[in-house]
């Protein structure tokens, strides 16, 4: 079900320490928020549920807005707008030159 991967202790004002190879293999970085779950009796980390929990409460009801209905519709969105922000910063960019 679980592997365990490091034992941590709980040390004054209920800091908790995960040592370095833990944090890297977990790809826990300095200012991450952990989430911690009660499964039997174990705390388990779950970072990425946790920031897909923040994202969907967020966004609810957007994807339906936006007429979004899987992957392809999101990556094609991303697309125009990547684009749309090329071509204004290259507008801008030409502005710059014309002004220099």
């Amino acid at each position: 079900m679980y592997e365990t991967m490091q034992v941590a202790e709980v040390g004054a004002g209920g800091l908790v320490r995960i040592s370095e190879a833990t944090r890297q293999q977990l790809g826990i970085v300095e200012g991450d928020k952990i989430e911690f779950k009660k499964a039997d009796r174990t705390a388990v980390r779950d970072k990425a549920m946790a920031a897909l929990k923040k994202v969907q409460e967020a966004f609810a009801g957007e994807t339906e807005r936006l007429g979004l209905k899987d992957e392809d519709d999101l990556f094609a969105m991303l697309d125009e707008i990547r684009q749309e922000v090329f071509e204004e910063w290259k507008e801008r960019s030409e502005q710059y030159e014309d002004n220099a």
